[in-house]
């Protein structure tokens, strides 16, 4: 992982807040958002999986009907390419990821070149959904 600036680190903690507080009120594909696992809750509760590597998520979004959805915040270029890089990996661990960017970097989100394809939030539960924060 890249260290990062306590400056950066405070704005990226900010946008997952924002992130969080946007799901909790309009869910997910009309799912409710019964509940949240911070990244820091789940790095503590899968050392094994943190240790081994494996992709550390922003936070778990829990839905109404039980299912897991996967956050991320993407809120530079160099965030949202490091996030694309893995869409693939972290879509075939958790079947549906919403994936946060600021206003102002949504058009470039949803232009990526090689970038997937993305769906709002009101869209089918499975896949990547992008959302503005």
């Amino acid at each position: 992982m890249v260290a990062q600036s306590a400056a950066t680190t405070a704005v990226h903690h900010a946008m997952v807040a924002r992130a969080r507080l946007r799901l909790e009120r309009d869910g997910v594909a009309g799912l409710d958002v019964d509940g949240w696992l911070s990244e820091r809750q789940w790095r503590a509760e899968n050392q094994s999986r943190v240790t081994a590597g494996e992709h550390v998520p922003d936070g778990i979004a829990r839905l109404g009907d039980g299912r897991a959805c996967l956050v991320r915040v993407g809120h530079t270029r160099v965030e949202f390419a490091r996030i694309q890089s893995i869409f693939e990996e972290i879509l075939g661990k958790c079947g549906t990821v919403v994936v946060a960017v600021p206003g102002e970097f949504a058009a470039f989100a949803q232009s990526a070149q090689g970038g997937p394809t993305f769906s709002g939030l009101e869209a089918d539960i499975h896949g990547l959904h992008l959302i503005v924060i």
